[in-house]
């Protein structure tokens, strides 16, 4: 103990949640910071943000460390956390309760897939605490918020069939030519018949095979044939 100009501190326990006073000295109480986390005799605490009460009289001189952002003194022996994470498709900040192990493997400000959705790890967002959590399915890192768009999914390709449009009675007679062109050769060929109007096969099987790919569809269309 020690004496001299001194005041009451408030603070808060991390574990109890109860409120705890200490009698510190005025230059070793006016470094601690209101709302900010600190290890008091190896046990942590938030303090208030109430004025000290100061005046003269004992104090003590506990070993104090920090401060901290987070309870970081049950940080050693926590089996799980409260993780503070921006959620890229709400943006918005949301708590997920995630085991202390997987928790140490993320890297503040980046990004990764938790259970299917994209966020974003916050720094000195978190607050440890005992206890057991079912583990996540995690990836990443990421560098942006890319990682919240799921692999596309192939397109089925379909076969591209052209539909014949056009004049019904055009089509039906040029596979009517093209008929007895095929009949003329062959009757031709085979007992050597001859036919007064002679059809060109030739000019015909181009024609029908235009017409049936789709790419002729009138008499306009034979200029170039």
């Amino acid at each position: 103990m020690a004496y001299g100009r001194c005041g009451v501190y408030y603070f808060q326990s991390c574990r109890t949640e109860e409120q705890v006073d200490f009698t510190l000295g005025t230059t070793q109480g006016a470094g601690l910071g209101k709302g900010l986390y600190y290890i008091i005799n190896g046990e942590c605490y938030r303090r208030l943000y109430n004025d000290p009460k100061v005046g003269e009289g004992e104090y003590s001189e506990p070993t104090i460390t920090g401060p901290f952002l987070t309870c970081g003194c049950i940080e050693q022996t926590a089996k799980w956390a409260y993780i503070e994470l921006y959620e890229c498709s709400t943006q918005s900040e949301v708590r997920i309760q995630m085991s202390k192990q997987q928790y140490l493997q993320l890297e503040p400000d980046k990004y990764y897939r938790i259970d299917g959705n994209c966020y974003q790890m916050l720094d000195g967002k978190t607050l440890f605490v005992d206890g057991e959590v079912p583990e996540h399915v995690i990836e990443g890192p990421y560098d942006d918020c890319e990682c919240v768009a799921p692999e596309p999914e192939p397109t089925p390709v379909e076969p591209i069939i052209k539909k014949r449009v056009g004049n019904i009675e055009y089509y039906e007679k040029i596979n009517c030519e093209f008929a007895d062109a095929v009949y003329n050769k062959a009757m031709a060929d085979r007992y050597g018949v001859e036919f007064c109007c002679e059809k060109d096969l030739q000019r015909l099987t181009i024609k029908k095979k235009l017409l049936d790919a789709g790419a002729l569809q009138d008499d306009i269309d034979l200029c170039l044939l």
